[in-house]
């Protein structure tokens, strides 16, 4: 999609708000503040065209953006999110009453801007031009594993949805990142892109929980070692949630949550059967 074609589609839906602002008239210190709170995922060569500021005091930092290629989004207190227009599955954007929910997680919202029936449409008609467009893959370069990037993260992301614990690529927290790659050194090569990350700790630490590239599912209990295991190598049939955990045969993700454990298990044995 082009320029003039997300501001058109969201110039048709969203209107106009106090809160709400299009390229070339958002002021410079709400973009620098968007922009800082997206950086991990937001490259600087991507213009904002849209920016709806939820904050009190207008600071910009939280609320969402729009640019041409995604959709960048982040709750009080939680952490920036985002999903690029071709990945963002129609089936995921839901209107609850007054809220907005993509991937089971919650959009915020001003009472007084866009409502969620609006904003949604200018969701789906995004992600529609998009798809219409045939833009690339999700990355340019050879996948490092059986698996593709673009295939693992839209697996889990439809799988899993929005968790506060879970992080999708390229919206991983940097420390976060480098905390599981610190675990995991022993069997996670360095040209291994980290895609879903699974942070079990109490305090946001990263070196419990899981994280998936598209080679392999490496994981780490609470007062057990690193472990990892190649989706060539796990049979599909053997991954099951078990007393809320997931089982891989002989080995267990602990994750302590019954839930959570079902939609864990489903996607790796689906990663699993596509490896094969």
């Amino acid at each position: 999609m082009g320029t003039l074609d997300i501001l058109a589609i969201a110039r048709r839906h969203l209107g106009t708000a106090s809160s709400l602002f299009y390229a070339p008239e958002i002021p410079a210190k709400k973009l620098a503040a968007a922009r800082a709170e997206h950086a991990v995922h937001l490259p600087e060569s991507e213009p904002i065209l849209v920016l709806y500021d939820v904050t009190v005091l207008g600071g910009g930092d939280e609320g969402f953006l729009a640019t041409p290629e995604r959709l960048c989004w982040r709750n009080f207190l939680a952490t920036p999110r985002q999903v690029q227009w071709r990945e963002l599955d129609p089936a995921t954007v839901v209107v609850a009453g007054p809220e907005l929910r993509i991937s089971g997680g919650q959009l915020h919202l001003l009472p007084s801007g866009p409502g969620p029936a609006r904003l949604a449409a200018f969701l789906l008609e995004a992600a529609a031009a998009a798809a219409a467009s045939g833009r690339g893959p999700y990355r340019g370069e050879a996948p490092a594993g059986p698996l593709e990037d673009r295939v693992v993260v839209r697996l889990a992301r439809r799988q899993i949805g929005d968790l506060r614990t879970v992080h999708y690529a390229p919206s991983i927290p940097p420390r976060k990142a480098e905390a599981a790659r610190r675990v995991h050194t022993d069997h996670l090569p360095p040209w291994e892109d980290i895609l879903v990350l699974h942070d079990a700790t109490v305090f946001g630490g990263a070196a419990e929980g899981f994280v998936l590239t598209g080679a392999r599912l490496c994981w780490k209990n609470a007062f057990g070692g690193a472990r990892h295991a190649r989706w060539t190598a796990v049979d599909p049939t053997a991954v099951v949630e078990e007393r809320g955990d997931v089982r891989l045969g002989s080995e267990r993700v602990v994750i302590a949550d019954e839930t959570q454990a079902r939609c864990f298990a489903a996607l790796f044995a689906e990663l699993a059967r596509l490896a094969h």
